[in-house]
Formats: structure tokens, C-alpha cells, sequence
């Protein structure tokens, strides 16, 4: 019994081996095939004519059909333009869809705002218009990052939370507005946050 079960841990054995084996196999001969693939991109990228884009077969069997290398966004057809990450043309980008830049999106009255193709932030100096400055908004507001992009933000009232991150990337990204006149920033009776106070 016991030699039996011995053969049977040995047999299970040289299955997860083999196993093993044929998985390192996959995984580095998929990646040699990718390194090919770029390698063989660049080349032609370097030694293509300016301006003019090339067509490439795409590796997909469901994705039939041509791709394009790109290094902007005129190289691409119309209602298209150019990822600078994967070097692709690719659908330029409706209403409310992700986007990276304003050049992404189909109507070119939208831009692309905190992500997304939408309606250009207003400059008239009100809550959530773009701003440069503080002297861009209206009275009691201040120019903050509202998602990296600056709007205009009102200033903080009374008992409103006015605790500021020291640094990093979070501040870089959100800011809010100091504390309205008369206020100071504090921390409140239990010690626990810090909040716009009336100090007398």
C-alpha cells in the first residue's frame, strides 16, 4: 500500500513538473513574439517616408482587418486620431468618453475636461469656471485644483473642514479654498479635525 502511494506522489510529481514547464514555455516565447513585434515596428517607423502612416496587419484573428502606426494625428483617417502611447490610430472619442487630451474627442467644441470629451469649463469667474488666478473669481472664491484642473471655489464657512494634506500627490490634484474672513483654520473641541472657527 505503502509503495503504491509512493508511485502515485511521484507520478503527481512529474505532472505539476511538466505542467511548470510548458507554462514558462508559453509566457517567455509570448514575450519574445511582443519584443519581435516593436522591434520590428520601430524599424519600419525609422525608415518610413515623413508624414505619411503605415498599414500593419493586426495580430488579432477577430480584428480583422488593417491598423495603423501613427506618430500624430494627421497621419490618421478621418474621425480618428492618434494614441501617443501605443503609436495607433484609433475612433476619435463622442460625448462623455474617457479621453487624454482634446484632440481625442469628435466635436472640437468639446474638450477634454477631468478625463472625459464634455462642454469646455465657462470663465466668468463662478463656481466651477476654469481660472488662472485668484482674481479670476468672483468675490469669496478662490482659484483651486478641483481634479488637477483650476476652478474657481467658494471659500470655506463656519465649522467646514479646513484640514490641508501636507504635500504629495493628492494636493497636487485637490485643493480647497482658506477659510472666509473671520475664520480661522482650528482644531475643534474634541481635537479631532480641524475646522473653519471664529476665534475671539
Amino acid at each position: 500500500m505503502t509503495g503504491l502511494f509512493g508511485k502515485i506522489l511521484i507520478l503527481l510529481c512529474c505532472m505539476v513538473t511538466i505542467a511548470e514547464s510548458i507554462s514558462y514555455k508559453s509566457y517567455y516565447a509570448k514575450k519574445l513574439r511582443k519584443v519581435d513585434r516593436l522591434k520590428s515596428i520601430k524599424s519600419i517607423q525609422f525608415n518610413r517616408p515623413l508624414g505619411k502612416s503605415l498599414e500593419i496587419p493586426k495580430k488579432s484573428a477577430w480584428n480583422k482587418g488593417k491598423e495603423v502606426v501613427c506618430l500624430r494625428d494627421k497621419e490618421c483617417d478621418f474621425k480618428q486620431t492618434c494614441n501617443m502611447y501605443s503609436k495607433r490610430c484609433e475612433r476619435c472619442k463622442i460625448r462623455m468618453e474617457i479621453c487624454r487630451r482634446d484632440a481625442n474627442c469628435c466635436n472640437k467644441d468639446l474638450q477634454c475636461v477631468y478625463g472625459r470629451c464634455r462642454e469646455p469649463l465657462k470663465r466668468q469667474g463662478g463656481k466651477g469656471h476654469m481660472c488662472d488666478t485668484d482674481k479670476d473669481c468672483n468675490p469669496r472664491m478662490c482659484c483651486a485644483k478641483n481634479n488637477g484642473v483650476s476652478v474657481c471655489k467658494p471659500e470655506l464657512e463656519k465649522y467646514q473642514l479646513c484640514s490641508l494634506s501636507p504635500g504629495g500627490i493628492n494636493h497636487s490634484i485637490d485643493h480647497h479654498c482658506p477659510c472666509a474672513e473671520g475664520l480661522h483654520c482650528r482644531a475643534d473641541f474634541f481635537g479631532l479635525f480641524t475646522r473653519c472657527l471664529r476665534i475671539r
